[in-house]
């Protein structure tokens, strides 16, 4: 098509009509879509380098989910989760994590802050698909990584920006203890110990000057009822 804001409509009316699309997919399509809405003018240079900016972070995306066959939807779910405000001690659906982030972006006051949000939100689901590129690929510890409440806690892990190398490695050698201890060990499945993940995860997102030790005992704590055998 001639209009490439165009073709996010036409993908939208499509897919009201039952075509099965990955969540993923679905949430690109609503992004990019408000994107052209909320441009003021297509054709300026500001929306063109907007524009190519989302596409690079996008081709980055699934570029990154070929490598390890990451699902589409557990990006999102990840991506909201960690990112919601609400207290919440479960993962995010799909539906509801696309319904997040479209209100997270339209609820901003101008354009220029809504189209800021959109570039945002991409750039943060680009980065926890990179975490989740690596903690794939450690195959060795999958008997913990293939929890998906213990991917999304290492994940909060690896993106907190306050936090030095050294440190997320400490907390992460941490992480790895209390998961084996449960999963590993004790042999729970993914049924267990959900929400103290959770609730851990998006804590760690939002703490703005994190203490190291509280940080680890607290990863310590979710295992604390389990004994080694």
């Amino acid at each position: 098509m001639e209009d490439e804001g165009s073709v996010y409509t036409i993908f939208e009316v499509l897919n009201s009509r039952g075509l099965d699309v990955d969540w993923l997919d679905k949430c690109k399509n609503l992004l990019m879509g408000l994107l052209y809405e909320y441009a003021e003018d297509s054709d300026s240079q500001d929306f063109i380098q907007h524009l190519k900016d989302l596409h690079s972070y996008w081709s980055e995306i699934y570029k990154e989910i070929g490598l390890q066959n990451i699902p589409g939807h557990e990006i999102i779910r990840f991506a909201a989760t960690l990112k919601t405000k609400d207290n919440v001690r479960k993962l995010s659906s799909a539906e509801d994590a696309i319904s997040f982030f479209k209100e997270d972006c339209i609820q901003q006051q101008s354009d220029n802050l809504k189209i800021k949000r959109i570039i945002d939100n991409t750039l943060w689901m680009k980065q926890i698909t990179s975490c989740l590129t690596k903690l794939y690929a450690e195959k060795e510890k999958s008997a913990i990584t293939d929890i998906s409440q213990v991917r999304l806690l290492a994940i909060a892990i690896m993106l907190k920006n306050k936090l030095s190398n050294e440190n997320k490695k400490y907390l992460l050698d941490q992480w790895e203890r209390t998961s084996f201890k449960i999963y590993g060990l004790s042999k729970k499945d993914s049924r267990y110990n959900v929400g103290d993940y959770v609730q851990l995860a998006k804590e760690i997102q939002k703490v703005v000057k994190p203490n190291i030790d509280e940080l680890q005992q607290s990863i310590a704590k979710i295992g604390s009822n389990f004994d080694i055998v």
